[in-house]
């Protein structure tokens, strides 16, 4: 069983993350391919150290599903204003 990251590693994981979806990454249209390729390997770059930092790999699935329990709002807690 994977140990539980670090909150601030974790906030790393998740920036990183998002940085990576396909609209970041191509900035909805305006960065070039060839830029987008080179930001991606940088940021792949930084995810390899956190992982370094971590001692162990982390999957972009462990992110997602520790920033969806972290931010899970329960059914019926949202007001209306």
């Amino acid at each position: 069983m994977a140990t539980t990251l670090a909150p601030a590693l974790l906030d790393a994981f998740i920036r990183i993350s998002n940085e990576l979806s396909p609209e970041n990454l191509m900035c909805d249209g305006e960065r070039s391919a060839a830029a987008a390729r080179r930001v991606a390997k940088a940021l792949k770059a930084r995810w390899a150290a956190l992982e370094r930092e971590a001692g162990r790999k982390v999957s972009e699935d462990e992110v997602w599903n520790a920033f969806v329990s972290r931010y899970r709002v329960p059914v019926g807690t949202v007001t209306s204003y």
